[in-house]
């Protein structure tokens, strides 16, 4: 009777321990990093006369790169928009170390140095069957654009940051204000 029993909790411990790894495997690896909207109302020009921060939508995005890279080749990546939901399933594009090599030619000659470390993705987005996303993370920085329906998302860096953490800008396509530039004559 006391073998019976023994044989019975055995059992049941079994059960449970397949049963929880069954849950594991069906249920789906999905990241999210943080995204926190912010608002910058200062808009200034650097030196080299580049908009620091554009008169778009700006935003801080949390990510810990080593649990983003685990997840995007086999997880969804979910990324939550001011204006969208979207799950993004990627696959990492491989970058050589050889092309990740910085030349650079001045009048002391040539000298080439390793480039950064940096892991780039392509992918597409659920739900929208012509998308295509095309994403870089350098350490914790995310940056790329997101094309649906035509009018792309683009998350872009900027050189403005808050507590250490990057500033990035996020607009749409149809957002950009396309200037007539006339060509210089001679």
């Amino acid at each position: 009777m006391r073998d019976k029993k023994y044989s019975m909790i055995l059992v049941f411990f079994i059960f449970i321990a397949i049963a929880i790894s069954m849950i594991a495997i069906m249920t789906e690896n999905v990241y999210e990093p943080e995204i926190e909207m912010i608002n910058i109302d200062n808009i200034e020009k650097s030196t080299s006369g580049i908009t620091d921060v554009w008169p778009f939508k700006t935003m801080i995005i949390t990510l810990d790169p080593d649990e983003f890279n685990d997840t995007a080749n086999e997880g969804i990546i979910k990324l939550s928009l001011p204006d969208n939901e979207l799950e993004l399933h990627l696959a990492e594009q491989s970058i050589t170390e050889e092309q990740r090599k910085i030349k650079i030619i001045n009048e002391s000659g040539i000298f080439i140095l390793g480039g950064p470390e940096f892991h780039t993705y392509k992918g597409k987005v659920a739900g929208y069957e012509n998308s295509t996303v095309s994403l870089t993370i350098h350490r914790n920085i995310l940056f790329g654009t997101i094309d649906i329906e035509e009018n792309p998302y683009h998350i872009e860096v900027t050189r403005k940051s808050i507590e250490g953490k990057m500033i990035l800008a996020l607009y749409r396509q149809a957002d950009v204000i396309e200037q007539n530039i006339k060509p210089a004559t001679l």
